[in-house]
């Protein structure tokens, strides 16, 4: 009788929340804890510290920490994946009393997206769309936190948005591969700022994105994800999609750090390794994170499950604290990407079990396990952690700290719902919108041209550009030998009119100069092995003359040139 008894009051609760009138502007209801100009989120009556709009954002912090028990505080460490992932429920049901998030949870994540699979086909939900329904369904679950819950602590509902925000109906964008072609950093603000703002308007308040990756290898799978090859390209649109998202919410940024530079390019369950010098590390993946943190003010990072130097970015203290927050200022929090926790004990083997991995990455510096997972599996392990010694209090608080800022931030204690629903139908999708994504579709389309090689009217010629080098200005191109292609030999197809191959199979004006081939061979000058008796500039087998090599062995001028001057730069290791 009791148990029911229980259900039954839980339920009375519960119903308002989901039998209340929509309309164009949202209303939590009439319930004491709404205040004018405050919210009495531990519903005691009194306007506490972190009650008080007006209180300086440290000391609402302090006071806010001071109340929480161990329980409320590590649920605050953790992400619950929303509907179809790991939530069943679209909106709160009576049993939510029982689970672990009766205590509160640091994010949700994904909610009523629509999306829940790369393999399966999205999902329809009657609150994915209008707009304005969406909102009002995270407002309802937002409602379940604030009133529900002991000390009342708003939810980050965070979301996908590396090019658009991720939802079954939103303005989308070309793929960040896309929008770095284009080169135009002004358009990636307004993409950012189109991106936040519908997000926002749909109740989301952190957008995971931009990625800051630095594409090294074309064979890895998420070359697309990346603005580039050039960390100063990533690093000038990811200042400028950052400032645009952060207009309304908060931008995570992706993938904390070095994950793109994988051995192999090796993702996922296998050991990415990635294999570079400290050097590269610094100038190529660290340069991005630093100057977007430091000029744009990112305020999220989502830690990478790669290693470096065979020590995982997921529990390293000198990336996570000593080098993005001691020397950067990152203020933000740090979630994890997927599995990197758990992959502390299954693949790096740093962690003897699940426990000792929670331990490692919170001790690390990271603040919040984000995965396809139930909370319950981070949760559980670390407050054992914490009880045995192995993590200090004062790290939880340190950890706990970060989240919490980033909510007050948002503005979540001083009103956590988005009202105006009427705003976010006309927001999500409206004509300025989609002419913004209608601009990033064409500044994307980026046709190549030689312009040393022009193509003419008629036939397939071309000028080879070789002016005064050059005694044939016509050539005729014949298809790329790929059989050669693979051997490094020359790509043999420019033949004169006359049918006469020019020297060395390319004509003077086409022929590569320096260590930049241009596709047209896959190996440097100097590179075949001695005894050959071939040409090194591709002359071709019977030449005796080593033309890659000095009489002395040293390498063909254009590679021992002098090294380019060091970046403006501390020199390694950084101070």
């Amino acid at each position: 009788m009791k148990p029911f008894f229980h259900t039954l009051l839980a339920l009375v609760a519960v119903l308002p929340l989901q039998a209340q009138e929509y309309s164009d502007t949202y209303s939590p209801g009439k319930n004491k804890i709404y205040r004018k100009g405050w919210i009495d989120f531990n519903k005691n009556g009194v306007r506490d510290i972190y009650e008080n709009p007006a209180a300086r954002l440290e000391d609402r912090i302090e006071d806010l920490l001071k109340q929480m028990t161990l329980e409320e505080k590590t649920c605050q460490l953790v992400t619950l994946y929303g509907y179809h992932r790991v939530l069943k429920d679209e909106l709160p049901t009576p049993r939510w009393k029982t689970r672990l998030w009766k205590d509160g949870v640091g994010a949700i994540d994904e909610h009523l997206n629509s999306f829940y699979s790369s393999t399966k086909p999205a999902y329809q939900s009657e609150y994915t769309w209008p707009a304005s329904k969406h909102a009002w369904a995270l407002n309802t679950v937002q409602k379940w936190f604030v009133e529900e819950t002991r000390l009342g602590i708003p939810v980050d509902f965070t979301n996908e948005g590396i090019h658009g925000n991720e939802s079954l109906r939103s303005t989308g964008f070309p793929t960040p591969l896309g929008l770095g072609a284009t080169w135009d950093k002004e358009l990636l603000n307004e993409v950012g700022r189109v991106t936040g703002r519908e997000a926002r308007m749909m109740g989301y308040t952190n957008t995971y994105g931009p990625i800051l990756d630095v594409i090294r290898d074309q064979r890895w799978g998420r070359c697309e994800e990346s603005f580039g090859e050039s960390p100063y390209l990533v690093a000038e649109l990811g200042i400028q999609f950052t400032r645009g998202l952060q207009e309304n919410v908060l931008s995570t940024g992706k993938h904390f750090l070095a994950y793109s530079n994988n051995k192999g390019a090796r993702e996922a369950e296998a050991r990415c390794d990635p294999q570079m010098s400290p050097r590269e590390l610094e100038y190529i993946h660290a340069y991005v994170w630093r100057r977007v943190v430091s000029e744009a003010g990112l305020m999220g990072a989502m830690v990478s499950y790669n290693d470096y130097d065979g020590l995982p970015m997921a529990s390293s203290h000198y990336w996570m604290v000593e080098r993005l927050r001691d020397e950067w200022g990152f203020r933000g929090y740090i979630v994890s990407d997927s599995e990197a926790v758990e992959y502390l004990h299954t693949k790096h083997r740093t962690a003897s079990s699940q426990k000792e991995a929670a331990a490692q990455s919170i001790l690390g510096g990271m603040n919040v396990r984000c995965t396809f997972r139930e909370p319950d599996t981070f949760v559980l392990p670390l407050r054992e952690a914490i009880a045995e010694g192995m993590v200090p209090m004062a790290v939880i608080d340190d950890r706990v700290r970060d989240v919490l800022r980033a909510k007050f931030l948002l503005g979540l204690f001083d009103d956590p719902y988005q009202r105006d629903l009427k705003g976010a139908d006309e927001e999500v999708e409206k004509a300025e919108n989609q002419e913004v994504s209608l601009r990033a579709s064409r500044e994307s389309a980026v046709l190549l041209k030689n312009r040393r090689a022009a193509a003419e009217a008629r036939g397939p010629q071309a000028h080879c550009g070789g002016g005064a080098e050059c005694d044939r200005h016509r050539i005729r191109t014949q298809p790329l030998r790929t059989e050669r292609y693979r051997r490094g030999e020359p790509a043999g197809g420019h033949q004169s009119p006359g049918g006469r191959k020019s020297r060395g199979g390319l004509c003077s004006g086409l022929r590569p100069r320096g260590p930049e081939l241009a596709g047209i061979r896959i190996v440097p000058y100097a590179a075949y092995p001695s005894g050959t008796g071939r040409d090194r500039r591709g002359g071709g087998p019977g030449t005796r003359k080593r033309r890659g090599r000095g009489r002395d062995g040293r390498l063909a001028p254009y590679l021992r040139r002098k090294p380019v001057p060091d970046l403006a730069g501390p020199a390694w290791p950084p101070a």
